[in-house]
This record gives structure tokens, C-alpha cells and sequence, in this order.
């Protein structure tokens, strides 16, 4: 039996229909530039092993650039939720987002480091790295933000409408990279210095636009209700108290395995998605991985037919949430992939 006190709840402020749209808003941007940046690497390390390896002969490297951002994300998820109690919810986010525009800037001027041209997948990692310290700060903050904008009856569909940017994020990548790709031309294998580079510098460079669009943009916190007492004189418990009260554990418990069985196929499929699919179209002889062409040959065409395959996961269960439940969705979650659960909280 849990002899804990009860925990202290400060009133529920108020906040008018346009403030929760916009913070819905921003929250859905935040979520997309989190997806975006963290999955552009799955088509920029193939167009950059091409470049500077002369194809896939450099996978330890790209595997180090592939992960960094996952280990920042790691890294940005431990700190900026508590950063986030501390500044509270809008200065956390706005501080994340400038680790990504920051990051992703970053990582379109990667050059090799020394004379060996793989060393560029080291510059990457770096700058990745940065870059997952955002994202991994943008990931919490923005669906807290969107559940906490929003009333009892809505929360469910508004965290969903925030995480399924996820879904248009996989989707605008292979866009993003085949459009480049046809206007910068591909650099080719072998190519090295002598190419610069831009169709894969730009769409590294673009992972920072939805974090300098929303620059002007704060989110907006609950108004204190009329005669309710100050915030200040409810205290609430820090994150050590919370994890002592018995109570949480089960809720704590279920949503930690839930994110673990929804992100080990979700983002290992996604960043590795390249390396799977040239061993299903293997390209002919000594040539790189294939970026033109037809659906054979061509590895943009092949991300975005998967990513749209995923897609329509997010809106099924968005409809059929409340009708089915939270609980019974996130159970049936894990072996219904690649359509995710884009609200995996068994709350």
C-alpha cells in the first residue's frame, strides 16, 4: 500500500480556443521538425557515401553519423523535460528548437576533416549530435505542450494531431531529397570535392526552416482561473518524489515500454530503411546505391512508397482512439507496425 500524500494539483488555468490552436500548432510544427531532422540522414548518408566513399564502403562511418542524433535525442530527452519545469514549457521549447536550426545548419557545411574524405561522416555525427540535443528536447515538451492546451475530452486527439506530423515528416524527406536530386543533379560516386554537394546540403539545410519559422511564435500558458489561489501556493513534487509514489509506477512503467517497442522498429527501420532496401534492389556491379531512374533504381521513390504505406497508421488511430481506447490501442500498437501508435501513453 502506497503511503505517500497525495500530490498537490495547482487549479487549472484557463486558456481561450485560439491560444490552445496555436500552441497546437506549434506543437505539431516542433514534432515535425523533430521527425524530419532526425530521418533526413537515411538519404543524405546514401547521396554522401556515394560522393565520398564511391558507394556503400564505409559503413562503420555512416553508422556512427546514423546514430548520433539518436544518442543527442537520448541525451535532450533526460534534460529538457526537467529544463522544462524549471523555464517552463515555451523558453524550453524555443531553447530546443535553436539546438536544431543550430544543428541542422550545421550539418549542411559538413566537409571532410582530414585528408581521409570519409571523415566527413565524423563532421556529420558531430553536428548530429547537436542536432539530437533539440530534437530530443523538441520530442516531450511539444506533445506536453499539446495536452496541456487542451481540455479532458480533446487531449487524446490533439496529442495524436501533434505526434502524426511524424508520419508527413517521413513522407517530405524522399520528397525533399528527389527534388534536390533533380535540381542539383546527383553528385555521382566517386565524385568527392568535386562536387558540392547541395542535394544533400539542402535538405540538411531545411531541417532548421520549421524552427526559424516559429521564431516569432511563443506558446501561450494557461491564464490563472478567476479566484483561484496563486500557482506558487500549491506546491508541486520534483521528479524524485514522484518516481518514490508507488501509485505512478504502474503508469511510468507502461509508458516507458511503450515508446521502447514503438521506437526500436520505428526509427531502426527508418535510419537503416537504405541499407535494407539496396539489398533488395542491389545496385548493378561497383555502382552506389541508386537515386534516379525508375522504382528499381531509385531509392527516393522506394522511402516514400514505405512512408506512405505508414502514413494513414496515424489517422485510423486518431478515429478509432476514443471508440477503442487508449489501453487497447497501445497494446495492439507494437505488432501493427509500420502503422504507428501516435499517442503510445497507456494514460
Amino acid at each position: 500500500m502506497d503511503s505517500s500524500p497525495p500530490c498537490p494539483v495547482s487549479p487549472r488555468g484557463e486558456m481561450s480556443s485560439s491560444d490552445t490552436f496555436k500552441n497546437t500548432i506549434i506543437s505539431a510544427v516542433s514534432q515535425l521538425s523533430t521527425a524530419y531532422n532526425l530521418i533526413v540522414i537515411q538519404i543524405v548518408h546514401v547521396i554522401v557515401e556515394n560522393q565520398y566513399c564511391g558507394g556503400d564502403k564505409c559503413p562503420a562511418e555512416v553508422t556512427i553519423a546514423s546514430t548520433a542524433c539518436l544518442v543527442g535525442g537520448v541525451c535532450g530527452e533526460l534534460t529538457f523535460g526537467y529544463v522544462g519545469d524549471c523555464l517552463g514549457r515555451p523558453r524550453a521549447l524555443q531553447l530546443t528548437m535553436a539546438l536544431s536550426i543550430f544543428g541542422a545548419l550545421i550539418s549542411s557545411f559538413a566537409v571532410p576533416l582530414t585528408d581521409d574524405d570519409r571523415t566527413v561522416f565524423h563532421f556529420l555525427a558531430i553536428a548530429r549530435f547537436v542536432l539530437g540535443l533539440g530534437v530530443g528536447g523538441v520530442y516531450p515538451l511539444s506533445a506536453t505542450i499539446a495536452a496541456e492546451s487542451s481540455d479532458q475530452k480533446s487531449r487524446g486527439t490533439t496529442t495524436a494531431i501533434v505526434f502524426s506530423m511524424q508520419g508527413v515528416a517521413y513522407v517530405l524527406v524522399p520528397l525533399v531529397a528527389a527534388a534536390c536530386l533533380g535540381i542539383f543533379g546527383n553528385p555521382g560516386v566517386d565524385a568527392y570535392g568535386g562536387n558540392k554537394g547541395y542535394a544533400w546540403r539542402v535538405p540538411c539545410a531545411l531541417g532548421a526552416l520549421p524552427g526559424i519559422l516559429l521564431i516569432p511564435f511563443k506558446t501561450v500558458s494557461r491564464k490563472q482561473a478567476a479566484g483561484a489561489p496563486p500557482a506558487d501556493l500549491a506546491p508541486r513534487p520534483g521528479l524524485w518524489e514522484v518516481l518514490q509514489m508507488r501509485r505512478y509506477w504502474g503508469r511510468i512503467a507502461g509508458c516507458t515500454l511503450g515508446w521502447f517497442l514503438f521506437d526500436i522498429p520505428s526509427y531502426g527501420n527508418s535510419l537503416f530503411e537504405p541499407t535494407v532496401l539496396a539489398n533488395v534492389f542491389p545496385p548493378p556491379g561497383n555502382a552506389g546505391v541508386g537515386l534516379t531512374g525508375g522504382i528499381d533504381d531509385n531509392m527516393c521513390w522506394q522511402l516514400l512508397i514505405v512512408a506512405l504505406i505508414a502514413l494513414p497508421g496515424y489517422y485510423v488511430a486518431m478515429y478509432f482512439m476514443d471508440s477503442i481506447g487508449r489501453r487497447n490501442m497501445q497494446l495492439q500498437a507494437p505488432s501493427a507496425q509500420p502503422c504507428p501508435n501516435p499517442n503510445p501513453s497507456p494514460s
